[in-house]
């Protein structure tokens, strides 16, 4: 009887070491798929477009309008005067058509670099529609 006592106890044993290590399996593997679909969010681009429309947003006032964002990936190929002298790789742009405006935003250091208004160049059946 005695002996059935000692096997009764190893089998119990053993049982709840296999239920503990199920049990940390299943966590490791949780954890596991947690920071793979955190990593995915963050490697989104409009996660990332947002995050930097919110970072502009909290250091100035912008127009109403969502804008248009894009990120320098080779300042030296920009061709406009002010974006092509203050631009580096890795700022971001974002352009809010409706209102004309532009800002160049460096993610690196979390400032505004320049805000600039754009005039859209008129054409001769513009100017002649106003005149009339």
């Amino acid at each position: 009887m005695a002996e059935d006592g000692v096997i009764y106890t190893k089998q119990k044993l053993w049982s709840r070491l296999i239920i503990a290590l199920v049990v940390v399996a299943l966590l490791v593997a949780v954890a596991f798929f947690y920071h793979k679909y955190k990593t995915a969010v963050a490697a989104n681009p409009a996660t990332q477009q947002n995050s930097i429309i919110s970072q502009v947003d909290s250091l100035a006032v912008t127009p109403s309008e969502q804008p248009q964002v894009a990120m320098v990936k080779d300042a030296a190929k920009l061709t406009s005067g002010v974006l092509a002298e203050k631009a580096e790789n890795g700022d971001a742009i974002l352009v809010y058509n409706k209102s004309d405006f532009i800002i160049l935003y460096r993610p690196s250091e979390r400032k505004i670099v320049d805000m600039l208004t754009v005039q859209a160049p008129t054409t001769a059946s513009q100017t002649t529609k106003k005149a009339s």
